[in-house]
């Protein structure tokens, strides 16, 4: 209630030095064209980036934008709207943070994994979405969770969500997820890097059943290169001379390695 046309709330991904990737999914029956907006001050009255996007049908009417010159190792704040801003029309105030360049002394980041909806409560995505003093989130796998573990029937639904085998699950089951207010609170305060495990997509066959689509549709995760198909989400983030993040995809089982460029450096 009073998010308007953007029940889902905001997200932010990928973080280069001068870019990062902007999500958000727009309720099609409330708005058709979205404006984003970048500022580096919550109010927004220092817009440094702005742009406009149609949510289509075919990618379930979410939205993945690279915003691009933006100055390294800075705090921006973001937001969309459908007609001019307003608290009836925009989205919540998402915050988030471009990588570092040259000599980095330090970083900071949240590591989650496993997180299945059905096994407990968010608070420690809660947590996280406190902390003013994190330059991301890395979630290293299982995101999302096609179905309960026997042994971990705690939050369960009723009825019981399908395990996904077409496009039309997979996305319903991201927006189930979504549903919770800890984990749109942590999407919106920090950027993201992320990866799908063995509960994320159809494992071992990734493309079919619409599971590698539907993680794209609504995460905020940069596109692999022309090259190469939708399943490739192996890539590398530097974040100066301290660290880089290296995404390895090794379906059904995927790993992050994060690589320090010297030892004895604090990560």
């Amino acid at each position: 209630p009073g998010c308007g046309p953007f029940p889902f709330g905001v997200a932010s991904g990928d973080p280069g030095p001068q870019s990062v990737w902007l999500w958000t999914r727009v309720d099609p029956q409330q708005a058709n064209t979205v404006q984003w907006e970048v500022a580096t001050d919550p109010v927004f009255s220092d817009v440094v980036a702005s742009g406009m996007s149609e949510p289509v049908a075919q990618s379930d009417f979410t939205v993945n934008v690279q915003v691009e010159g933006l100055l390294s190792a800075t705090t921006y704040y973001y937001r969309f709207s459908s007609g001019a801003p307003s608290s009836s029309t925009s989205s919540i105030t998402g915050r988030t943070r471009t990588a570092p360049t040259g000599e980095t002394d330090r970083l900071r980041f949240a590591v989650t994994s496993c997180t299945s909806i059905f096994s407990g409560y968010f608070n420690g995505y809660r947590a996280i979405a406190r902390r003013l003093d994190l330059d991301g989130l890395i979630h290293v796998g299982d995101y999302t969770y096609d179905f309960p573990d026997e042994d971990e029937l705690v939050r369960i639904p009723e009825p019981l969500p399908e395990d996904p085998q077409t496009l039309e699950a997979w996305r319903a089951l991201h927006a189930y997820h979504l549903g919770d207010p800890d984990l749109r609170a942590a999407r919106a305060a920090h950027p993201w890097v992320m990866l799908w495990d063995n509960h994320d997509v159809n494992s071992g066959a990734p493309v079919t059943g619409g599971g590698v689509q539907a993680f794209r549709e609504w995460n905020p995760v940069s596109p692999p290169q022309e090259s190469r198909g939708p399943e490739v989400v192996y890539r590398r983030l530097p974040f100066g001379d301290l660290l880089d993040v290296v995404v390895l995809d090794v379906l059904p089982v995927s790993y992050t390695h994060l690589r320090a460029h010297e030892t004895g450096r604090n990560l």
